[in-house]
C-alpha cells in the first residue's frame, strides 16, 4: 500500500473540510453585513429553493431540500416555513382547490435575501475562477460529481 498516497488524499479531505468550513462562515458572516441576520444559511438555501421552484408546497420542499440536507420531513420543513413566514422571507396562499394545500413565494424582503446569497455565490464564481487558473474545469466538476455520488452511497 502506498501511504504516501493515501496520506496526500487525507490532506486533500483536510482541505475540503477547511474550504467547506471558511465558505459557511464566509457566507453567514456577508449575510450579516448585508443587513441578513436573523435567518441561518440553511433558511436561506429554503428560501432559494422557493426562488427556483413553481408554486412549492410545503412537501415538495422538503423532498428538494433532502436532496442537499438529508432528509427533511414535512414536519421540520412546515415548521422552517411558518418562521421564515413570520419573519417575512416568504408568503403563502391556499389552494383554491385543496385548502389543506399551501403553496409559498418570495416577499420584497425574501427577494433581497436571495439576491444577496446570489451576489455571494457570484463572488465566490470569481474566487473559483481565479484561484482553478488552467485546470481542467470539466474534469474537476465530474471528479467532484463522482465524489458526490460516492458519499450518497457511503451513508
Amino acid at each position: 500500500m502506498d501511504y504516501e498516497l493515501i496520506e496526500d488524499r487525507g490532506q486533500v479531505i483536510e482541505q475540503f473540510m477547511i474550504l467547506y468550513a471558511q465558505v459557511m462562515n464566509a457566507q453567514k458572516k456577508y449575510l450579516i453585513d448585508h443587513g441578513i441576520d436573523d435567518i441561518s444559511i440553511q433558511d436561506v438555501r429554503i428560501i432559494e429553493t422557493i426562488a427556483l421552484s413553481n408554486k412549492p408546497t410545503v412537501s415538495s420542499l422538503a423532498n428538494v431540500t433532502s436532496l442537499t440536507r438529508g432528509k427533511i420531513t414535512k414536519g421540520t420543513m412546515s415548521v422552517e416555513l411558518k418562521k421564515l413566514e413570520k419573519l417575512g422571507y416568504i408568503q403563502r396562499e391556499r389552494s383554491r382547490l385543496d385548502r389543506r394545500v399551501s403553496y409559498f413565494s418570495l416577499t420584497k424582503k425574501g427577494l433581497n435575501a436571495m439576491n444577496i446569497h446570489a451576489m455571494f455565490h457570484n463572488q465566490l464564481n470569481e474566487l473559483v475562477a481565479k484561484h482553478t487558473g488552467d485546470v481542467d474545469v470539466e474534469v474537476l466538476i465530474r471528479s467532484l460529481d463522482a465524489l458526490i455520488g460516492s458519499l450518497d452511497n457511503l451513508v
